[in-house]
């Protein structure tokens, strides 16, 4: 955890401690001197000085290097410049100005429910990134959505020709029995 600082152009800087330091270097160099290897993650755990010292050391070596997600599920990706499937996943997609209104107008109308963003994260971050709670709250709002806030009372589900063939059999009298012997030992 680095706890010192130390001041250069003005800004604040933590001190990234030896062991992370010797810790980032060796898997650089482990990385930069292995041919099969195109990309290095390393884990979520490093706080925001060890993330930008990976930058920097990558930067060093010639090498690229990303940040990807927030808060706990933050993680640097370091990769060689040939070969590596990074530059494949993050396409760029330049919109024309008609289209770039379109899709925000939509998203303004349909705004992203926090269930849908969960669906679309990465599996490993799916798991971290939502409470239970959000979900089951964002379920509630949805069914409000639909009617417009005016909570619907669903129609009976009980056809008429089935119910007249129901009441035909014999045991149809014991209804009412039954029922209330299976809630008393429920």
């Amino acid at each position: 955890m680095a706890q010192k600082r130390y001041k250069k152009d003005g800004k604040v800087y933590d001190i990234v401690p030896d062991e992370s330091q010797y810790l980032i270097n060796l898997t650089l160099k482990r990385f930069v001197n292995n041919p099969d290897i195109k990309e290095f993650e390393y884990i979520s755990a490093f706080e925001s000085c060890e993330r930008a010292y990976v930058h920097e050391k990558a930067k060093e070596l010639g090498l690229k290097s990303k940040s990807r997600g927030k808060g706990l599920n933050r993680a640097v990706t370091v990769y060689k410049r040939d070969g590596s499937t990074i530059i494949q996943a993050d396409a760029v997609i330049p919109l024309v100005r008609p289209s770039r209104q379109a899709i925000l107008t939509l998203l303004a109308s349909h705004p992203v429910t926090n269930k849908e963003r969960q669906d679309l994260l990465p599996i490993t971050e799916r798991d971290r990134s939502f409470p239970p709670e959000a979900s089951l709250r964002e379920t509630n709002k949805n069914q409000c959505r639909l009617h417009n806030g005016v909570p619907i009372v669903p129609p009976s589900g009980v056809n008429n020709e089935l119910l007249q063939f129901r009441k035909t059999l014999t045991i149809w009298p014991m209804k009412d029995t039954i029922i209330q012997a299976i809630n008393s030992h429920s």
